[in-house]
């Protein structure tokens, strides 16, 4: 991934669940003074308070420092320039392709990030976003981890009636 960002390249990581991408993408933003694009307010919200970055909305814009690493939502990046960053990360990318509350923006995003030589789209999902936005390396990541979990079925009788509990441990 380094390597990529290195480059200059365009490239999409695609990796599970709980696999720790938000926490690498932020390292890596703070690293590279890369921006990350988010798909909903929350999410920036996460990477806020977890990772300490500035998140910049429409009514901050003027906060905004090419020179500081930064997140904020999709629908409001279309209104800023990306090409003198050295990355920029498009956190849960699938997210802007399947996009139908704000289709004009996501697509006015979507030719923007075009553009772009230094993308890196991030997901556990993907959804054709790599072909739309011309992204030939794909860096896939499985979890090695499996997780073992017991699952315990209770079934009962309460007023007649026969229920179905499930508890995991």
């Amino acid at each position: 991934i380094i390597e990529e960002i290195e480059k200059g390249s365009k490239c999409q990581i695609i990796a599970p669940t709980g696999s720790g991408k938000s926490t690498l993408i932020a390292e890596l933003a703070e690293k590279y003074n890369g921006v990350i694009i988010v798909p909903y307010l929350a999410t920036t919200k996460l990477y806020e308070e977890k990772y300490h970055l500035k998140i910049i909305t429409s009514n901050n814009r003027n906060e905004y420092n090419p020179s500081e690493p930064c997140v904020m939502v999709w629908d409001q990046a279309i209104f800023f320039y990306f090409y003198y960053r050295k990355v920029v990360f498009l956190d849960e990318s699938h997210e802007l392709f399947l996009e139908r509350d704000f289709r004009e923006r996501a697509i006015i995003l979507m030719n923007q990030l075009k553009g772009l030589d230094n993308l890196i789209c991030v997901t556990a999902t993907p959804a054709d976003e790599a072909k739309i936005l011309g992204i030939e390396n794909i860096l896939k990541f499985n979890n090695k981890r499996k997780k073992d979990v017991n699952t315990i079925f209770y079934i009962y009788e309460y007023r007649s009636q026969m229920i179905l509990s499930i508890q995991k441990e």
